[in-house]
């Protein structure tokens, strides 16, 4: 069964008397600057590349692959750390039921996974990389709620 955006909001079908809104238009009107240039960064992040690896750029990330390698971590390793992102630990104080939450964070999950492979590809041509999860694949647990990559 696919599902569409308007299943994960559904809150959205209460608007303009009970027939809804489109959820781009919704983003339009209710949506901030500064939350979509946030998001932004983390569904198009800006990535570096240091001693080999591509790691997302965050202040302090270099120093973190350095002690990662002295610590006798393999690059890849690394990568798959340092590019790790939670979305288990995001909006955990949403107001709203645990499985809709749950469905919404898998959804990212999966949107992130398709950007950071787009992205890589584009910025690294000559590489090839690992993005997991894999869109379409079934997340089984919270701790799947993970998107990170490396290169292969």
């Amino acid at each position: 069964m696919t599902l569409k955006l308007t299943d994960f909001l559904p809150d959205l079908q209460k608007w303009n008397d009970g027939d809804g809104i489109d959820p781009v238009e919704w983003a339009f009107i209710t949506g901030k600057s500064d939350h979509l240039l946030g998001f932004a960064s983390i569904f198009w992040p800006n990535l570096i590349e240091f001693e080999g690896m591509v790691l997302r750029n965050y202040s302090g990330v270099e120093d973190d692959a350095r002690m990662r390698l002295t610590e006798g971590h393999t690059t890849q390793q690394i990568e798959q750390h340092l590019n790790c992102w939670d979305f288990g630990l995001m909006f955990q104080n949403e107001a709203i039921s645990s499985e809709l939450l749950e469905k919404r964070q898998e959804q990212l999950c999966y949107l992130l996974s398709e950007m950071l492979a787009v992205k890589l590809a584009r910025d690294f041509p000559d590489r090839r990389f690992s993005v997991s999860p894999v869109p379409g694949t079934t997340l089984s647990t919270n701790d799947d709620l993970e998107v990170t990559f490396w290169q292969i």
